[in-house]
């Protein structure tokens, strides 16, 4: 039998020897009657007992062709000879309804019957024994389905051309135990006999067996007969039978009948094999000396079919590629094919079925045989298994005709029998002994060694030789030794290292390459070591194994390596060294560097003469080990050195194709023409000059062209592989729907072939796996017989090697059921997706895959212990390899250049030999690696290492956790028996290469507020001198004795242990010097950099970021935010900087060399978090609009870029002045842009630190987004110096009351400075779709929310504390009035200013205030509810987790509305017993009041469970609750009201009147409502469908944030294609009606314009909108190609930046990268480096992300530490982004780690952004797994990883409820261009 692909590469890693693979024992399903008895055998065995054996069948079977419902009935008579009593009958039977009142022994009577499942054993058991010597006839009735599992006798069908009907064909495949399906057999090789099959089959069918028919008999109905001859003793599993409807065409060359069959349609191709078939046969006759036995040889081509081919005797079946071809569509690799297999299945016809193995143990008789006289057969390439290797050796040294006599020896004696190896050898060893004895001179095998002992250290051995190869140079001999080669070197068990082969040795060197080309042995060696002598001297090379004859690999020493690379790459010829040697160079090197036993320098320093190499087989063997190659490195940066190392050896080739892609002529041999496609394939592929362009340009030739492109293809025939692929790969869904369209219509199997192939090509993600979907089902059109080579396709790229791993661990129960019975093809599916299998990560994951799914693997034993051993393999070559082939390929591609190695010009392409042995079968399969790959190398300097609590001296040795530890459950929490009151903080910075820390002592003066006697303060990551610490009485200047010292690592807690107690009311300074690390963590007193411009220097700043806890890594201190104090600060810098710090600066004072002293002024009374100080060179521009100066500092490139904030920065502190009715307390502002800074501002008292892009703006460069977002963090941070600073919480459970309030008036501080922005709507929308998403999670948390420890704190700087805390503000600045809130908030202000409050204080406040302007004037009350307190309404929004959602149920005849409040959660049935109630502020309009009544005070209070409305509008009118948004709720309205709002957003003026604040909610609650399960998904995309008539930016912002979510969902999988389109269908109106739509913004354009014209574009070019994304590639063009200095002149414009940036990396590969990548080095402006590092992640190519995340790591490539989360939040984004952040984040999660310390909080980003793509059960157990197994990384993220991990949840949840409806309502509306 030929499988469908017996080439070298699949021959197994993990090979047996020949005659010890035992069958694997089948595990079995069946139905049938024997169910009440089916118990196993008490002794089980899966062989038969042999106690039977049959003599004749006679086999008569019904067929009923009808679709799903096909069957058969059958009945076997069985004449049996028993050979020893028996009281029962054991026979095979599976999946048959077996008849049994009915099944006849004899006259014997039968007492029960039972079936052994496991075994698929038949039992008939008897009253009374066979005798043995006795015949008996067993009759047995069955009946049976025609399935479609290609196994035993089963349906295929086709579709017939000229009336589209499906036709049916019922056929059969037995090898190797699948007789038994088709009728209760003896199915074991060895049990032949004759058979006799009779068919019956409706008019209109033919059938065909294996024998000529005898006659055919009419029966009634249209049923007929067909009785067959009397066939030849042979085994069941080459019995065979078709029932069709086929043509066939009919030749008589000789004794034998040839027929060829095929679908009428297809007759025609199988004209060639009806040429070829009789002249194979006939050269089998002559070859063997045997004629073939049969009469007749049927042939027919199946359009399904498991196999390639199978060799039933006298009816061989085939898969169609197998045996149809047609001239001018199937190109000469398709005619090659149909001939190998050909000639290979008419070997068989002697080798198997005339003699045939008498068990599956020997099954390399059959197979080796045939492969091997295949190719003589064929004179074409051979198709290499081990089997024909060991054969060919064989005939090389017994000579051709005493093989081929023994051969037919061979035959004669064994025919219509069954024989084991032993048989060939003694056939082969008597002729050897005859021939010798003729002519004793022609015998080359040993002398004292028989044919069986050579042969039987070929065959019982696993693995074969390697031959090491030691010269000396200088006496002329060579050392050899022998050893089993395995490719885990190191691993090698005692076994392989003691096995020892006869091995025939041929050698040459230079003086004889060209005169001596002798295969003979020159001796034998079967020891393990020998000598060689007479050897050629120190400049000459030496070669074995001549002509590669013989199997074994060869590894010389390094200086013989040496002499060989040399010579082929500088002498004529190649040194005369023939063809196959320089093949087997090739492999050799390369197998035996990845083994370790050669340098890879060495093996790849030998590949440089390929440049000069024009034959086709050393090319295919380097491709087989480049291709290797290239899955090591695709998954990782190491690629684009391979690439360009590929491209440096073929470009030379490729531009010696004249006219790269003409057709072929009459003169091009196979091998030239095979040459070419490989060398054309892989320059495309690899991006050798214009390859790629042509190969797309021809495509779309064919794809354009007027003619029908499935009559008319102008691309020649060997190309069309290889073009096809590249138009996928580049052409996207269009390119891909062609060919598929071309697929399904194409009428010959070859091109079906190509076209299939090329469909796996895809780059688009989800175009894969909606192809990997497809070929599980079977109406899709991909045939089952396709079903793993479609997985195969789509795993071998590096895009698709993601998918399919997913598709295969998610989907294996579904696979195995797919594939039933044939389980044996899951192993398939894991030998596809190992092979790019190479990390440690990878290794846990197949190793976890196979435990939790044994079940479906136990047909795949072999396959996945192979899988399982390459992947291990693959890891340890990562581990030992990668780095040095790496860097070899980088130092290669730098200096090489694509002229020939010798300087001279490339000649044309040569003829070639057709011989090729390449190595595969070297692994040794169980053995463990060696050596685990090591860890990924962590990236960071030893410069940022540091122990999270290092001190000197006395501290050493007493670290041990604190007893203030274990004390309670606040054990965090500082004592409160002291209070600091002063602090004088003096700092001196060492800012030099190698030497960057600071020097420090702090003075603490502290009241004891309660006797104790000991000091307990916060110190992490300074080294305290101890010795010199003091604590003296501020009043005596007593100096207290320190008893010990302590540190509490786990709380960050410095204790100082007293011999006396502090006093309370007393007064103490604490004196404290310390060191410290100036680090690059971004945390405490850190350092960073920046790039002078115009020297090239690196400069260097200290600066400080203290927020929450980390004031303590600067200076011992009580670092908790209620322990205020005065600061006075001084800063000791070098000459050449200077310092700034909160207060404005009292004196500089000169020390000694070059070394100041600044002071600054006292502070006013403040939290340590909040001090702050920077060392730096920087330039600043100042003004003094007011009382206040302000200054604005940053790096002197860019200070210009400052201009801006300075100028807003006076205008937004002087409103809040008046807004709160409370002065700015400080002299001066500073304002500072950091080039490394870890959030986005910090608002320090009077010394604001930002992150570049959030200060510095420079016109016509930055963005307006970008000029809108300088302005809110400018706002929000000045906002904090009264919320944060002024007053400050008093723990940071209260953290809102900072950044709610900062959000909120931030908004409103950029109104004022901007008034036409419209921010206040812009940023309280945002806020409320973020509240609103983020808390509908049950893992979400309340806006006051109580701290169980310090990790916690940096996890309440969220959405909550942000977002929800600005909203609630709003909605009470709303429902108490404008001037009561801002009189409430001043109150709350001057009564806590310099002080900490909660917000229970606000309350009251705002409750006082609300009181006395309610008394002042009754009619301007607020709109509060007279029975609440603010306090009681607020702590409802406050202290309870989640906001309600108002269901709302109209009674339109009554013209009421019933309303109930719940909190909504996503997870709506899955909520838990939750009766939280709200306050609920209720506002409502109609269509009658929405332009003249939009008032937002509420019309009532609902803080009960229910409540009603009344006079409302009636029937046609709709209802809007919460007007304009001002409340935090969602609404869910009946479907009528629903469908009313639609409606009138649809189709009335102006929708309607609905304010655009109302539309964005209405969109945001209807499609949340909708993934809750509240609402149908129907009614909530029927709202989207406004959205053509929709033109402002808000509403669509509502709908872009939830269509992210269905993009999400979707581009996983087939869905994500009905998306796209329904998007198109809601842009394209909006696009085409945009003026120009890639132009500048003018001076007419709003910000909310601007804005929505960016976003516009964005989703048009992502979603293939019109000509979007050539506009923008074509822009980006413009720029790259521009003859201007790109870094100077930019003509796209600033705020469409980010969109064609991102389209053009998405579509131009790594060149437009590189060029991206330069300009954000080279770039000046914060802003235009965040759009460019953006673009980065757009990529498609896998390994360009790859090296992107492995850069983010890495603090010198550029990438600051700031922006690693930026980098990974751009790749997880995309479709094939998300795979590879997935793993990056898997992988290198410890690396991750350790480059955030000490914000290991960020490392809770990283899964949240990797999370939000997660939607799948297997998603769901990979996250948990990641989780359960990184604990230790992600403790400081908890909450973050909590929700994270229940959006997950969540997401697998809609994709189970939701995805079909989803996906089946956008396909049904994808498409229309307008609505009603």
């Amino acid at each position: 039998m030929a499988s469908f692909s017996i080439g070298i590469e699949s021959v197994s890693p993990s090979a047996p020897s020949f005659t010890t693979l035992r069958v694997a024992e089948p595990e079995l399903t069946t139905a049938n009657s024997l169910s009440a008895s089916t118990t196993a055998l008490p002794t089980p065995s899966y062989r038969l007992p042999g106690d039977l054996r049959p003599e004749h069948y006679t086999l008569e079977m019904k067929t009923f062709l009808d679709g799903e419902n096909s069957r058969f009935e059958g009945r076997v008579l069985i004449k049996v000879n028993c050979e020893k009593d028996t009281s029962r009958v054991v026979l095979h039977s599976t999946d048959l309804l077996l008849n049994t009142d009915k099944v006849r022994v004899g006259d014997k009577e039968i007492t029960g019957h039972e079936f052994d499942t496991q075994n698929e054993f038949y039992i008939i058991k008897l009253k009374e024994a066979l005798k043995s010597g006795s015949k008996y006839v067993i009759e047995i009735p069955f009946e049976g389905n025609l399935t479609t599992s290609l196994k035993g006798y089963y349906r295929s069908s086709y579709q017939d051309k000229a009336t589209g009907d499906k036709k049916w064909v019922a056929t059969t495949q037995f090898e190797a135990i699948d007789a038994r399906r088709a009728f209760p057999c003896f199915d074991e090789p060895a049990m032949k006999a004759v058979f006799q099959v009779n068919m019956i089959r409706r008019k209109g069918f033919t059938s065909i067996s294996n024998m000529p028919l005898a006659k055919s008999v009419q029966l009634e109905d249209d049923w007929f007969r067909d009785e067959y001859v009397e066939s030849v003793r042979m085994s069941t599993y080459l019995v065979a039978f078709v029932v069709s409807d086929f043509a066939h065409l009919e030749s008589n060359p000789g004794n034998t009948t040839f027929r060829v069959w095929a679908r009428q349609d297809a007759i025609e191709q199988a004209r060639y094999s009806l040429e070829i078939g009789p002249k194979i046969l006939d050269f089998f006759e002559e070859y063997f000396n045997v004629p073939y036995p049969l009469p007749k040889m049927d042939m027919i081509a199946l359009p399904d079919f498991s196999a390639g081919a199978m060799e039933n005797w006298g009816l061989v079946t085939y898969r169609e590629t197998a045996m149809l071809y047609e001239e001018g569509v199937s190109d000469l690799n398709a005619k090659e094919r149909v001939t190998s297999v050909v000639a290979h299945e008419l070997a068989h016809q002697w080798f198997g079925n005339l003699v045939t193995m008498k068990w599956w143990d020997d099954i390399w008789l059959n197979e080796g045989f045939a492969s091997y006289v295949q190719g003589l057969g064929t004179d074409h390439l051979i198709v290499l298994i081990i089997g024909y290797l060991v054969l060919r050796m064989l005939n090389y040294f017994l000579g051709e005709e005493t093989f081929r006599r023994g051969v037919g020896r061979y035959l004669k004696t064994h025919k219509y029998g069954n024989a084991v190896q032993d048989a060939l050898w003694a056939s082969f060893e008597e002729q050897s002994r005859d021939d010798s004895a003729r002519d004793s001179s022609r015998k080359e095998a040993p002398r004292d060694a028989t044919v069986k002992e050579i042969m039987d250290s070929w065959t019982l051995q696993t693995g074969y030789p390697v031959i090491h190869v030691m010269r000396n140079y200088e006496a002329g001999t060579a050392e050899l030794t022998q050893s089993r080669f395995v490719t885990d070197w190191l691993g090698r068990s005692s076994d392989d290292r003691e096995s020892l082969w006869w091995v025939p040795i041929s050698y040459t060197d230079p003086s004889n390459a060209l005169l001596d080309m002798s295969t003979k042995p020159r001796f034998w060696m079967n020891t393990s070591n020998a000598t060689l002598a007479g050897l050629p001297k120190k400049d000459q090379w030496l070669l074995l194994n001549v002509n590669a004859t013989a199997l074994y690999r060869i590894n010389y020493d390094a200086e013989n390596w040496d002499l060989l690379a040399t010579a082929l790459r500088t002498e004529k010829n190649h040194g005369g060294i023939p063809t196959l040697n320089r093949v087997q160079i090739i492999d050799d090197a390369f197998s035996l560097a990845k083994a370790g036993l050669l340098e890879y320098n060495l093996a790849l320093n030998l590949l440089r003469y390929l440049r000069l190499e024009k034959e086709y087989f050393p090319w295919r063997a380097a491709f087989k080990n480049l291709e290797y190659l290239s899955r090591m490195t695709q998954r990782g940066g190491g690629f684009g050195p391979f690439r360009k190392f590929v491209r440096t050896l073929l470009t030379p080739v490729y531009n010696a194709l004249d006219e790269p892609f003409k057709p072929s002529v009459a003169v091009d041999t196979i091998p030239q023409m095979k040459l070419r496609a490989k060398v054309l394939d892989w320059s495309c592929s690899y991006g050798v000059s214009d390859c790629e362009e042509k190969a797309v340009a021809l495509f779309k030739t064919w794809q354009k062209q007027s003619e029908d492109p499935d009559v008319v293809n102008p691309i020649p025939v060997e190309l069309r592989g290889l073009v096809y692929c590249k138009a996928v790969e580049s052409g996207g869904e269009p390119a891909w729907d062609f060919v598929w369209k071309r697929f399904l219509g194409s009428n010959v199997a070859a091109e079906k072939s190509k076209l299939l192939s090329a469909l796996g090509c895809a780059r688009e993600m989800w175009l894969l796996h909606r192809f990997l979907d497809m070929s599980l089902n079977e109406t899709s059109g991909i045939r089952k017989q396709d079903v793993t080579r479609v997985f195969d396709l789509v795993a071998t790229s590096s895009r698709g090697f993601y998918i399919a791993k997913e598709f295969l661990f998610s989907r294996i129960k579904d696979i195995h059921s797919y594939v039933s019975p044939d389980f044996s093809q899951v192993g398939d599916y894991i030998e596809g997706v190992s092979r790019l299998m190479s990390t440690k990560n990878d290794l846990e994951q197949i190793k976890q895959f196979v435990e939790l799914n044994s079940e479906y693997l136990n047909d795949a034993k072999y396959a996945v212990k192979q899988a399982k051993e390459n992947v291990e393999l693959n890891v340890q070559w990562h581990s030992r390899y990668y780095p040095t082939v790496i860097q070899w390929f980088s130092s290669f591609a730098s200096k090489e250049s694509s002229t020939s190695p010798d300087g001279r010009p490339h000649g044309t392409m040569g003829s070639i030999a057709l011989v090729l042995v390449l190595f595969t079968a070297s692994f040794a399969c169980g053995q463990e690696i060696v050596s685990a790959a090591s860890e990924p190398l962590s990236t960071s300097t030893a410069a940022s290492v540091e122990s999270d609590l290092s001190t000197a001296n006395s501290l050493a040795a007493s670290t041990t956790a604190s007893p203030v530890a274990a004390s309670n459950a606040t054990s965090y929490r500082l004592p409160e028996n002291l209070r600091p009151e002063h602090y004088t903080l003096e700092i001196k910075t060492f800012l030099e290469e190698d030497n960057f820390r600071f020097e420090g002592r702090t003075l603490i003066r502290v009241i004891c507020a309660e006797d104790t006697s000991k000091v307990v303060l916060h110190s992490r990551g300074l080294n305290l001198t101890t010795d010199d610490v003091n604590v003296t009485d501020n009043a005596t200047g007593h100096n207290l004795q320190i008893a010990g010292h302590e540190i509490d690592a786990e709380n960050s807690f410095y204790i100082i242990h007293l011999s006396e107690e502090l006093k309370s009311g007393h007064k103490y300074i604490i004196d404290i010097p310390y060191t410290g690390a100036l680090t690059t963590n971004l945390a405490g007193f850190y350092r960073s950099s920046y790039k002078d411009k115009a020297t090239g220097t690196t400069k260097w700043m200290g600066v400080t970021q203290f927020e929450p806890v980390d004031a303590r890594r600067a200076f011992p201190c009580f670092d908790e935010p209620a322990m205020k104090a005065v600061f006075q600060v001084n800063m000791i810098r070098r000459k050449g900087f200077t310092s700034i710090s909160n207060m404005p600066l009292a004196k500089s004072v000169q020390l000694e060399d070059d070394w100041f002293r600044d002071e600054y002024v006292e502070s006013v009374r403040m939290s340590t978090y909040l001090v702050a100080f920077v060392v730096s060179d920087f330039a600043y521009l100042e003004s003094t609009p007011g009382n206040t100066t302000f200054r604005v500092w940053a790096r002197p490139d860019a200070i210009a870029q400052a201009s801006y904030s300075l100028d807003i920065a006076p205008k937004v502190l002087d409103f809040f002045e008046d807004y709160f009715n409370v002065p700015y307390p400080l002299p001066k502002m500073d304002m500072i842009a950091v080039p490394d800074f870890s959030s986005g501002a910090m608002e320090n008292w009077g010394l604001v630190t930002y992150r570049e892009t959030a200060m510095l703006h420079e016109e016509g460069v930055s963005p307006a987004s970008s000029k809108e977002s300088v302005t809110r963090v400018v706002a929000h941070e000045l906002a904090h110096q009264w919320f944060g600073n002024l007053v400050t919480m008093k723990w940071w459970d209260d953290i809102w009351l900072n950044e709610g309030f900062a959000t909120y008036v931030a908004a409103l501080g950029t109104s004022h400075a901007q008034p036409t922005w419209n921010s206040l709507e812009d940023q309280m929308t945002e806020s409320l779709l973020t509240v609103f998403s983020v808390d509908s999670l049950q893992s979400s948390h309340s806006v006051s929310n109580n701290i169980k420890n310090a990790n916690e704190i940096w996890q309440l700087f969220d959405a909550i504390s942000y977002s929800k805390g600005a909203i609630i503000l709003r909605m009470m600045n709303h429902f108490l009035g404008e001037g009561t809130f801002r009189r409430g908030v001043n109150r709350y202000l001057k009564a806590h200013q310099f002080n900490n409050a909660a917000q229970d204080a606000l309350w009251a406040c705002l409750e006082e205030q609300a009181q006395l302007d309610s008394a002042k004037d009754p009619e301007n009350k607020s709109a509060a509810p007279g029975r609440a307190t603010v306090k009681e309404i607020m702590d409802s929004w406050t202290l309870q987790t989640g906001y309600p959602v108002i269901h709302v149920m109209r009674n339109y005849e009554a013209g009421t509305a019933e309303l109930t409040q719940n909190r909504f959660v996503t997870d709506w049935l899955g909520r838990s017993s939750d009766e939280s109630l709200w306050w609920v502020p209720i506002s409502y309009t109609d269509p009658k009041n929405a332009l003249l009544d939009i008032s937002t005070k509420p019309r009532f209070w609902m803080s009960t469970s229910n409540a009603t409305l009344t006079d409302l509008p009636k029937e046609d009118q709709w209802l809007l609750l919460n007007v304009n948004a001002t409340a935090l709720y969602r609404i869910n309205y009946d479907l009528k009201n629903w469908e009313l709002l639609s409606t009138a957003l649809r189709t009335e003026k102006n929708h309607g009147g609905i304010p655009g604040l109302n539309r964005a909610q209405l969109i945001d609650d209807a499609l949340d409502l909708a993934r809750a399960g509240l609402l149908e998904y129907s009614s909530a995309l029927n709202l989207l469908r406004y959205l053509r008539q929709e033109r402002e930016y808000l509403p669509w912002r509502a709908a872009f944030s939830n269509l992210a979510y269905f993009t999400r969902m979707t581009r996983r999988g087939a869905g994500f294609g009905p998306f796209r389109n329904f998007m198109r269908t809601l842009l394209t109106p909006i696009y085409e009606e945009l003026d120009e739509p890639l132009r500048a913004r003018t001076a007419d354009d709003t910000l909310p314009q601007t804005k929505h014209r960016s976003q516009i574009l964005s989703w048009s070019c992502t979603m293939g909108v019109s000509d979007c994304e050539a506009r923008a590639t074509a822009l980006f063009k413009t720029w790259q190609e521009q003859s201007e200095d790109p870094d100077v002149v930019n003509p796209i414009p600033v705020d469409l930046r980010g969109v064609v940036y991102c389209a053009a990396v998405k579509s131009g590969g790594q060149p437009t990268w590189d060029f991206v990548w330069k300009r954000f080095l080279g770039s000046n402006v914060g802003a235009e480096k965040g759009k460019l590092l953006s673009a980065l992640g757009c990529a498609k190519e896998m390994w360009l992300l790859h090296r992107y995340l492995d850069m983010s790591l890495n603090e010198t490539t550029g990438i600051r530490k700031q922006d690693a989360l930026s980098v990974f939040y751009s790749v997880a984004r995309s479709s094939s982004g998300f795979y590879v952040a997935r793993e990056f984040l898997f992988t290198r999660i410890k690396d991750i780690h350790a480059f955030f310390k000490p914000k290991f909080n960020r490392i809770g980003r990283f899964v949240g952004a990797i999370c939000e793509s997660m939607n799948t059960e297997y998603d769901l157990n990979q996250i948990k797994s990641f989780i359960d197994l990184n604990a230790e990384y992600l403790r400081d993220s908890k909450l973050q990883v909590k929700q994270a991990l229940e959006n997950v949840q969540l997401n697998a949840q809609w994709h189970s409820q939701h995805h079909k409806t989803v996906t089946e309502w956008l396909s049904s509306h994808a498409n229309e261009q307008y609505f009603a």
